[in-house]
């Protein structure tokens, strides 16, 4: 009779962690709790981004220079559905919002010229700064580690893209005397060219993170992740972009 009773006890224990994902739902057994295996978020990120490959640019169909890496972040926001199909796996689905920039910079054309009778030469400096958002539609699988409330995760994103901006400034690097002929050291190329981003760019995520209880039902889940630089983002160059970023998601369950 004894070991019945252990068994039993021992089963509810297991069934107690198997249902909750982890989580201490049921907090008295007089306060029975029906635990959702479907959630609904929202979540808000920052990304750090690092750009790198072979972009051209051209002026008046004139190769000026190449610029092959760059810096920026981008901010996002989404929808997110989260499923549990076992009691430490699950798949989220999400539609958001993504608003990114870039700022690269390549050494420009140089000449000769006369400064107070004396040679020298003209170095300029080309910089590239990129605006663009995507319409981003993503999966995610999700691993709970050791039965506790830490994951692992792989995702993939799809964007579509909405928007790009591309601003190409000129500047004179040395000597300090020299100017242009509007009398600045800094210029904005109008008539300068670089290949387009894609309209559909792919990238695969590594993720880790905590599922955190707020309240039963409700749960927050800050991650970080990295970027892996698999996919091309240039309709005709090469650009290809390494990630870190951070976020945090607010789930709530559906029954």
């Amino acid at each position: 009779m004894k070991w019945i009773y252990i068994h039993k006890l021992i089963f509810f224990l297991t069934s107690f962690q198997i249902f909750a994902q982890g989580f201490p739902w049921e907090f008295s057994p007089r306060l029975p709790f029906k635990v959702p295996e479907t959630f609904l978020g929202v979540s808000l990120a920052r990304t750090n981004l690092t750009y790198f490959g072979n972009l051209t640019l051209y002026e008046d169909k004139v190769l000026c220079s190449k610029f092959h890496s760059g810096n920026g972040f981008a901010f996002s926001f989404a929808g997110n559905i989260e499923h549990w199909y076992l009691h430490n796996l699950a798949v989220n689905v999400y539609l958001g919002f993504q608003q990114s920039n870039g700022k690269f910079v390549a050494l420009g054309d140089s000449f000769p010229i006369l400064v107070q009778n004396i040679p020298q030469v003209v170095n300029l400096e080309n910089e590239l700064n990129i605006r663009y958002n995507y319409l981003a539609l993503g999966f995610a699988l999700k691993y709970l580690l050791f039965d506790t409330r830490f994951f692992v995760g792989i995702s993939n994103d799809f964007g579509f893209k909405t928007s790009t901006k591309f601003e190409i400034f000129e500047q004179v690097k040395s000597p300090p005397e020299y100017h242009f002929t509007d009398k600045t050291q800094r210029r904005k190329l109008y008539e300068g060219e670089v290949p387009d981003l894609s309209f559909l760019v792919v990238s695969t995520k590594l993720d880790f993170g905590y599922d955190a209880v707020i309240l039963p039902n409700i749960y927050a889940s800050p991650k970080v992740w990295i970027e892996l630089p698999i996919f091309n983002f240039s309709k005709e160059g090469s650009l290809r972009v390494f990630s870190f970023g951070f976020g945090l998601t607010l789930f709530y369950g559906y029954r």
